[in-house]
């Protein structure tokens, strides 16, 4: 670009040409010369607009950090609507696409981005908290509306979401995981937590429909089976629901020993993040 030239609105270019490198080259690639490069403007309009190659990473960082709260409102409004792993299996692609898992590498990779970004987030990991603080937001949300368990530890389960999925995201060597790996993640993290309620039973029938009952989890077919046996009004009915219970409580026992091994040490660093986390505004006229 020829000098004197305005740039419209240069620092917006400037992390979109890093986003592009990043993707490109990794974190290794990286430098304020690749970054002008691929904006196709001079070396200088970077060092113009940012002290330095580290303030200008933790501007961009935190540029697309202020971006998942309007991915949170938005999560948060469906609270109570369709059904919450369907909810949340279609906000994990966005919450993971390529660039933020390239931006997280660069995190990791980087010790002064990460104290830079430390003393102004308090975050110990940034993104990755602000993605625990989203989904725990979420789930408060449903627990306020009898969708998931009150006794639930979301404190626990966001941070354990988002670990898993983000190591599903990582794996997938830049191939986007199936739609149906994702839902088994958070089918199998939420197992036991997802409740049955009137708001869920109403939204997933028909008008003329009788209630049907919701697990939420693998138990349904389960329960289901033993229903049929069931007749209407019999004492078994309870128990063929407190067996469903069960099912989901021991599948849920399970599910944690493997998850809590592969993301103790992140669901440790955030817990702070997700205990903080602002809860969504739930409309319950």
């Amino acid at each position: 670009m020829p000098t004197g030239v305005a740039i419209r609105d240069p620092r917006g270019q400037l992390f979109e040409a890093a986003e592009r490198v990043l993707l490109r080259a990794g974190p290794g690639g990286l430098t304020s010369r690749s970054v002008t490069d691929e904006a196709g403007v001079a070396k200088g309009v970077l060092h113009r607009h940012f002290a330095d190659f580290d303030a200008f990473l933790a501007e961009l960082i935190l540029d697309r950090i202020s971006r998942i709260a309007g991915q949170a409102a938005g999560l948060c409004a469906a609270a109570g609507t369709g059904t919450v792993q369907g909810n949340l299996v279609g906000q994990l692609p966005e919450l993971f696409a390529p660039a933020y898992l390239t931006l997280i590498r660069l995190i990791i990779a980087r010790d002064e981005l990460r104290t830079r970004l430390r003393s102004v987030t308090g975050s110990r990991i940034p993104l990755l908290t602000e993605s625990t603080a989203l989904v725990a937001g979420y789930l408060t949300a449903e627990r306020d509306l009898g969708r998931i368990a009150p006794d639930a530890d979301i404190a626990t389960l966001a941070p354990t979401l988002v670990g898993a999925a983000h190591l599903l995201f990582a794996d997938a060597d830049g191939v986007r995981p199936d739609p149906a790996a994702i839902a088994g993640v958070v089918a199998t993290v939420l197992a036991g937590s997802v409740l049955p309620g009137p708001l869920a039973s109403a939204q997933a029938r028909a008008p003329d429909q009788p209630p049907q009952e919701d697990y939420g989890d693998g138990a349904e077919a389960e329960v289901a089976a033993d229903q049929d046996e069931v007749e209407v009004g019999d004492p078994a009915a309870g128990l063929v629901a407190e067996e469903g219970h069960e099912v989901a409580l021991r599948r849920q026992a399970r599910v944690e020993l493997v998850f809590r091994q592969v993301v103790r040490g992140l669901a440790q660093r955030l817990q702070g993040g997700a205990d903080g986390v602002a809860g969504c505004v739930i409309d319950r006229a």
